[in-house]
Parts: structure tokens; sequence; C-alpha cells
């Protein structure tokens, strides 16, 4: 029963470590980004990125996770499988509200993987066991079961930070003007 405890415990410090990086990665990748002025400068030299060039979009692939894609093209703007605060934060820098939402979706994903990962594995390690039912695939399915709500917050983050980047894009340029 005592080992229950302490797995118990040692999931919920990694969780407060996966935090903790989270707020310490965010925090540098925030020192590294460029003064508003220079934001406004860079837009103002840019031509103007329409929406069908430049809107963002999540699209699934199998091997290497969801990625954020652009414009109708489909280049990729950045890769959500490994979760690089740095390359988030370049990408919605124009945009307040855009990057708010993506440091919130940075934060839940990371204590979303730790849960399912360290659920995973525990459940797995439960299994193995003869007695099936035993404290190792409770605490896993504990994990898993926390998992749910930060994978939700995850997913809401990220369609957030998206439509915000997308509804500061101009609309393509009518021919009717």
């Amino acid at each position: 029963m005592r080992h229950i405890f302490l797995l118990a415990g040692a999931s919920l410090l990694l969780c407060g470590t996966a935090r903790g990086l989270a707020a310490q990665q965010v925090a540098q990748s925030g020192a590294t980004q460029p003064s508003a002025r220079a934001n406004v400068a860079r837009q103002a030299a840019a031509p103007p990125c329409t929406y069908a060039a430049c809107a963002l979009r999540v699209e699934p692939s199998f091997f290497d996770g969801p990625r954020l894609v652009r414009g109708t093209s489909g280049t990729t703007a950045a890769g959500l499988s490994t979760l690089r605060p740095a390359e988030l934060a370049k990408l919605f820098a124009g945009n307040d509200s855009a990057s708010v939402y993506a440091l919130r979706f940075l934060r839940a994903e990371r204590v979303n993987r730790v849960l399912t990962f360290g659920g995973i594995v525990l459940g797995a390690v439960g299994l193995a066991q003869p007695a099936r039912l035993n404290g190792l695939t409770v605490v896993g399915a504990g994990m898993l079961a926390t998992s749910v709500p930060y994978q939700i917050a995850a997913q809401r983050g990220l369609s957030r930070a998206v439509w915000w980047y997308n509804a500061a894009l101009p609309a393509a340029p009518s021919d009717h003007e």
C-alpha cells in the first residue's frame, strides 16, 4: 500500500516539475522576443499577408504528430510534436491574444504528456504483474483519467490561438474594389 502512495507522490512531483519547466521555458522564450517596435516596423515593411496565403490550421500527421500549416499551400509553420516554446512564440509574436492562448496550449499539453506517458507506463507495469488489479494499475488509470482535462485545455488553447491569429489577417482584396 505504501508503494501506491509513493507512486502517486512521484506522479504529482512530475506534474509540478513539468509545470515549472514550462513556466521557465515560457519566461526564457519571452525574453528573446523582439520588441513591439521591431514587430511594427517589420509588419510595415512587409507586404500584407492575406488570409488565403497566411491563415493557420492544424493538420494531423500519423508519424510526426499534429502540425500547424500555413495558407492554401499547406507549408509547415510549426510542428506540435516537439513543443518548442520559442517556435510558437515567434509564430504568434504579432498578436497578443494568440500568444497568450499558445502559451496556455504549451502548459496544458506538457502536463498532459507527462500524465499520459506516466499513466501508460504504470498501467502496463501493473497489468504485467500476476495480480492485474494492483496499485500500479490503479495509479496508472488515475493518471490517464487526470490527463483528459489537460488534453481538452490544450486543444482549446491551440484552437483559440489559431483563431486569434487568423482573425487579425486581412482578407484578400476583392476584384470589385
